[in-house]
Parts: C-alpha cells; sequence; structure tokens
C-alpha cells in the first residue's frame, strides 16, 4: 500500500487546484497533502466512520503516511472493532498473538479472532482453528479447530483446506 500511497499523492498534487503543477510536484506537497488527509480522517473517524476508523488504524499498525505507532493502530482499530468491522477485530486478534505493541496474550487473541470470525472473516477462522488445534488461548478442541477450518475453507482462504482434510481424515 505504501508503494501506491505515494504515486496517488503525487497525483492529487497534480490535480488539485494550487496544489502544484507538473514541474513542482514533489516530497512536500505529497506531505502537505497527506497531512490534510490524516486530519480529515480523524475528524470522520472521531465522528463516527468505521472506514475512516479502520483506515487510520491500519496506517498507524503498519507506518504507511504516518509514523508507526501500536498505541495509536489500537486505538482506531478498536473503535471500528466496536462496529463490527471484520478487518478491524482481525487485527486486533494479530496484535495480541504476535505482540505487537501490546503483551501476547493468546486468550485476547482469541477473543478479537472469534468475533472476526462470527463476522465472516476467512483469515480469522483459520486462526481460531489454529487455536483450538494447538490449544493456545483456548481450551484444546479437535472438533472445534475443524469446524473453523471448514468455515474458512468454504470462505475461500485456501491455507486452511488442508488442515481441514488431515482433520477429517484422522477421524479424531
Amino acid at each position: 500500500m505504501k508503494k501506491m500511497l505515494k504515486p496517488l499523492v503525487l497525483l492529487a498534487c497534480l490535480l488539485l487546484p494550487g496544489a502544484g503543477v507538473l514541474a513542482g510536484a514533489d516530497d512536500a506537497c505529497a506531505e502537505g497533502w497527506l497531512s490534510k488527509f490524516v486530519a480529515s480522517m480523524k475528524e470522520d473517524a472521531n465522528g463516527g466512520d468505521v472506514t475512516a476508523q479502520f483506515t487510520l488504524g491500519l496506517m498507524y499498525y503498519e507506518g504507511q503516511g504516518v509514523e508507526h505507532d501500536y498505541a495509536q493502530a489500537r486505538h482506531w482499530l478498536e473503535m471500528a472493532a466496536a462496529q463490527d468491522h471484520a478487518d478491524a477485530l482481525f487485527i486486533l486478534g494479530e496484535m495480541y498473538i504476535q505482540g505487537n505493541g501490546v503483551a501476547k496474550n493468546p486468550p485476547m487473541a482469541a477473543g478479537w479472532f472469534e468475533k472476526a470470525a462470527r463476522e465472516g472473516h476467512a483469515e480469522a477462522q483459520y486462526q481460531l482453528g489454529c487455536l483450538y488445534d494447538a490449544g493456545q488461548g483456548v481450551e484444546k478442541d479437535t472438533r472445534k479447530a475443524w469446524e473453523w477450518f471448514g468455515k474458512s475453507c468454504s470462505a475461500g482462504f485456501k491455507k486452511s483446506c488442508g488442515r481441514y482434510s488431515r482433520l477429517k481424515e484422522s477421524d479424531f
């Protein structure tokens, strides 16, 4: 996304009135435009716009267009998660399973993954299956692992299909 962001910002600098001319589009224009974009996104996010909340959370999580800041990422992602944004729920699970900006907490990760999985997030369904299969953050439960791998596979997340098949063949 970062590689795509700079050309888009430069294009905006070229096309927006008063933002620059072809010979003058540079990093200063891009940075000025980006600062205004982030400020506008924060205003929208604080007003309850779930897309703006998630976008800001992702930007801070990945350090794209803003300084990398897990605390800010968590703040915006939790706002989006409160509105059941599946991708926000999933990334919060990732933060807690990996310990990105928070203490590693597999039970907390499992909770976020389960919320995302129930919203139909295929990768969260896979991750939840992995947690049940390993007994990490949840009580080990092969049947639940198999069910989540199956849902994930049915949703098109290919990585889960092999795990689903192997558990089925093992006749757990």
